[in-house]
């Protein structure tokens, strides 16, 4: 058994099997399909009673986006593991074992242990409905990067790895398209169907369809991570003017030029964007800002070339121009935007719930404050003439939300949370049941008493209040290590003057952008496994092709 283990070289370029490739194709056909299943189903869900907002507590309660989500994540993943241990044992296989599985191996420890420690078991396993990132849900990711980073990354037709993106982005650029600009796509045949109700019926005008995730966040996200990847495999082809000997437009259809590819990319690129944009949602846009920034400013630094800065020049125009258009037909656009950064450097006046909101909110809060002001009288009279003692009720904030939709406020009360409980935290999803719901100040922050905060809207945050500090420091050295090995890659390159794997560097752009737009926004059932693997497949071959020419160079490995 030792020798499954034993370490040999090189990692990647040796014979990939039949059965490296059925795990491939699973996992590509898996990350293709279950972000986009939805179906109305009827759930038996078990939780603490501790509100009167019926979504959270015991009931049959219903879901459309992420339980059957859930299933295929959970199903899938433990078919791949069981897939990887027959290499091993049965096919000759073997693995080197490097600090990522050891870094991940602490981090699922820790998921594990918050499950025991909780108080919440079951949601701290499977995570809350409508959710689901319990702490099952991360192992998942966790097993989703191994299998990338120890068998993906070694596939060679390395551009059918961009398959699952362009499934994904297609589609739900195309609902959100659709919906934004006023077509119910809830009334479409197909999405009845698939939905499981009547043909006939009608949907009312308070049903809508955006996305296949169910939530205007992570379809943001989801589309800045995308814009990344896509943006920078367009400047890299261009920029580095290499043949597409590998490119999906050769592989699917047969097509030796590179122009499809382009094209693909291109459109990808700007579909992303419309993403980003119709979800009005300023997660993405960040993402997007910072990104292309970044990208943009790497590939002028890398190489320079008509066809990239024409590409350029035309992504730009074009994203322009859809901003405007955008923006025209929904004014949010650019006050859920633009109009936010500008707001937070002082530049306009913009306010977080606008004017409606704000007018809807005032006459409650003065019904409010009337109703305590009697009943302190009443109490007062009653009570004042006996005993002397006098009931004063507290003022009632005025309703408002604070910096990033509320999101500072539960960011501060998250942290108390984390320093009661920093080893093994409260298990993963379960912030429903241990934020203080009743806090008097909540209406000052966001809007209204009614709302119920069910997550941290942070993906760092949540790691450490669901399995405590130790997990997010896994989380983090992950990163350190995965950013360390990109370093000796580039650096090597560099140094023999030899080009970078257009691939790993497309899906490390990805997971920077996931790592951006996780400061403000949670994990997805729907996505978050897809990143996670692209993580591992880019660093598998930043690996694997350093221990190459270290080999060439007849130098001892250090890793």
């Amino acid at each position: 058994m030792i020798n499954h283990f034993k370490k040999k070289y090189p990692v990647i370029n040796g014979t990939f099997s039949r059965i490296d490739r059925v795990i491939v194709w699973t996992a590509l056909i898996f990350m293709s399909v279950q972000p986009l299943v939805f179906r109305i189903i009827n759930i038996k869900f078990i939780s603490p009673d501790i509100t009167n907002y019926s979504a959270v507590d015991t009931g049959i309660r219903t879901d459309t986006f992420t339980e059957l989500k859930m299933i295929l994540l959970y199903t899938i993943t433990g078919l791949l593991l069981l897939m990887f241990v027959y290499k091993l044992l049965f096919r000759s296989g073997w693995f080197n074992l490097t600090v990522f599985d050891a870094i991940l191996c602490i981090l699922c420890v820790f998921l594990i242990l918050s499950v025991f420690m909780s108080e919440t078991r079951s949601i701290a396993l499977y995570g809350m409905l409508q959710m689901r990132i319990g702490a099952l849900s991360c192992i998942c990711y966790c097993l989703m990067f191994f299998i990338g980073f120890h068998v993906m990354s070694g596939y060679k037709k390395a551009g059918l790895l961009f398959i699952p993106l362009y499934i994904i982005g297609g589609v739900n650029a195309l609902t959100s398209f659709l919906n934004f600009f006023g077509y119910n796509v809830v009334n479409s045949p197909i999405i009845k169907f698939i939905l499981g109700v009547p043909v006939n019926s009608v949907a009312t005008t308070a049903a809508e369809f955006s996305s296949t995730f169910g939530n205007v966040n992570y379809l943001s996200g989801f589309g800045g991570a995308m814009f990344a990847v896509f943006f920078s495999r367009l400047l890299l082809i261009l920029g580095n003017n290499v043949p597409d000997k590998d490119g999906e437009a050769r592989l699917l259809f047969g097509i030796r030029t590179e122009s499809l590819t382009i094209a693909g990319c291109f459109f990808m690129t700007v579909a992303s964007f419309s993403m980003i944009i119709v979800s009005v949602s300023a997660s993405g846009f960040l993402t997007f800002v910072v990104m292309f920034v970044v990208i943009t400013g790497v590939a002028l630094m890398n190489r320079i070339t008509k066809k990239m800065l024409l590409a350029l020049a035309s992504v730009i125009v074009i994203c322009v121009a859809m901003f405007f258009i955008y923006a025209g037909h929904n004014t949010q656009v650019y006050s859920r935007t633009i109009g936010r950064g500008a707001a937070l450097f002082g530049l306009t006046t913009a306010n977080d719930i606008g004017d409606g909101a704000k007018y809807r909110a005032a006459p409650m809060t003065l019904a409010t404050n009337r109703l305590s002001t009697l009943t302190t009288e009443r109490l007062n009279a009653n009570v004042s003439g006996n005993s002397g003692v006098t009931v004063e009720f507290p003022d009632i904030p005025e309703p408002g939300v604070t910096l990033g939709t509320g999101r500072v406020y539960i960011w501060k009360e998250t942290l108390k949370l984390i320093a009661e409980r920093p080893l093994f935290g409260y298990g993963m999803d379960t912030l429903t049941y241990n934020f203080p719901q009743f806090d008097l100040q909540k209406i000052a922050n966001l809007e209204h008493y009614s709302v119920v905060v069910t997550k941290p809207h942070n993906v760092y945050l949540s790691y450490a209040y669901g399995a405590g500090i130790p997990a997010l420091l896994a989380f983090l050295a992950l990163n350190v290590a995965g950013l360390a090995t990109l370093g000796k890659y580039i650096t090597g390159r560099k140094k023999r003057g030899e080009l970078l794997n257009p691939t790993s560097m497309c899906f490390m752009a990805g997971w920077a952008a996931y790592l951006i737009q996780a400061l403000v926004n949670d994990d997805h059932i729907a996505t978050t496994h897809v990143w996670w693997a692209f993580f591992g497949i880019a660093l598998g071959m930043a690996r694997s092709e350093t221990e190459v020419d270290r080999a060439k160079e007849n130098t001892p490995e250090k890793f």
